[in-house]
């Protein structure tokens, strides 16, 4: 099964969290847009039992996955 994967990336309004580029929030800390983000996936996760993750994009441009569930 493939993994959902939800997305931070830095926006000019603050970090933005989105799915499949549909983004579902917006944070203006990064830490706070990836705790966000990690909460949506495991609660994903524990209502579908899909596999889900965390990546974030850094204002340097790599990208790197924070969290894993299932």
């Amino acid at each position: 099964m493939c993994r959902s994967l939800v997305n931070v990336e830095p926006k000019t309004s603050g970090w933005q969290v989105s799915i499949r580029g549909t983004p579902i929030m917006t944070h203006a800390d990064e830490v706070e847009a990836l705790t966000a983000a990690s909460e949506f996936a495991r609660a994903r996760h524990e209502a579908t039992g899909e596999p889900t993750g965390v990546w974030v994009q850094l204002r340097c441009g790599d990208v790197v996955l924070m969290a894993a569930h299932g």
